[in-house]
């Protein structure tokens, strides 16, 4: 019986898969204990043959191909959690990679605390650069427990977006029918809805997890396509988000939807240069829309401050013009990697 599954979304990665594999294989928990299930979304490059060779030369490796593409990981993260055999489940992107004891730290701490869910902070990587996360309630702990009806009550001081940097009991989930939305973001709503269900919830100071910012001129990841449908998918999980802080009446506080409200943002000033104008003034009239109905002020981030004030005063020509400038510019694959890195830096500084 394997002591825990990983499970990766994989789609076009044969540029980075092998090192999350690899992050794996050196577990020191024992690659042998960990059961990966890798889902791919209908990969077109050699992603298919790649997860092939690993299933066949390892007896713990399990490969799903699917019949259609979705357009993100939502949905191959609910396949995996479905054929999951293991009684916790952990998840990894496949251009990230795992601190060698990482399995191992986390999965000892959900055994001794039975928690239904054990996270941490993480690192962000974007070249030689990194970016360790940190917690605006919970950086002063070392370990932090809390229990029964606590995380309705105080969820906000224990919310991260984002499911890759902890493990959970797979039976909660099950229990609960926690699944990814099929959209941009879906990690983000998985992580908040396991909160409102969970029960006990352990977060320990670690940082086991790397958020690899990829690098590849010829690939860049799906959250990071610049085009009409991710713009429509994005918005989507952010309403969706918002629906949930509803239904477990806790919609005034909307500070959990900002980091997916920065993205969607930086995503409106970075479209493709093919988008018209017409397209992108009603791309901001949306967000504007979206922050009207959200309330939302302002950003910590400096740069984001400045993004949407042309956006809350409806400035939509300006946003567009500037947007314009940026799309033909995160076009350049040499440009967009230092534009990528000073923001994705930038945007991480708690």
């Amino acid at each position: 019986m394997y002591y825990l599954t990983m499970i990766i979304p994989a789609f076009n990665v044969d540029d980075c898969l092998d090192n999350a594999m690899n992050s794996l294989i050196n577990q020191t928990i024992g690659f042998e204990n960990i059961e990966v299930i890798i889902v791919d979304d209908c990969s077109t490059d050699n992603t298919r043959q790649l997860i092939k060779e690993y299933v066949n030369k390892y007896e713990n490796c399990k490969g799903i191909f699917l019949d259609k593409n979705n357009g993100g990981a939502g949905i191959p993260r609910n396949v995996g959690i479905k054929q999951a055999t293991a009684d916790y489940l952990m998840f990894i992107d496949p251009d990230d990679e795992w601190e060698k004891d990482a399995c191992e730290v986390y999965y000892n701490k959900i055994i001794e605390t039975n928690a239904d869910l054990v996270y941490s902070h993480w690192t962000f990587v974007a070249g030689n650069k990194m970016s360790k996360t940190s917690h605006n309630y919970l950086k002063e702990e070392k370990e932090y427990v809390f229990n029964d009806d606590e995380n309705i009550k105080n969820y906000h001081k224990y919310y991260r977006p984002g499911m890759c940097a902890g493990i959970y009991n797979k039976q909660f989930v099950l229990d609960h029918n926690l699944e990814c939305p099929n959209e941009l973001g879906e990690d983000g709503y998985f992580t908040l809805e396991t909160i409102f269900n969970a029960k006990k919830i352990v977060f320990i100071e670690y940082y086991g997890y790397y958020n690899k910012l990829r690098d590849n001129d010829q690939k860049t990841s799906i959250t990071n396509i610049r085009d009409e449908k991710k713009f429509k998918s994005r918005i989507n999980a952010i309403y969706l988000m918002y629906n949930l802080l509803k239904k477990y009446h806790a919609e005034s506080n909307l500070f959990v939807v900002y980091d997916e409200l920065r993205v969607l943002i930086y995503q409106a000033y970075t479209l493709m240069p093919g988008i018209s104008r017409k397209k992108r003034k009603i791309f901001f009239n949306e967000i504007y829309e979206l922050e009207n109905e959200l309330n939302v002020k302002e950003f910590d981030v400096i740069h984001f401050k400045i993004l949407n004030y042309f956006i809350l005063h409806k400035h939509f020509n300006i946003a567009t013009f500037i947007s314009i400038i940026l799309g033909h510019i995160y076009d350049n694959p040499g440009l967009r990697k230092t534009m990528r890195k000073v923001s994705f830096l930038i945007s991480t500084q708690y």
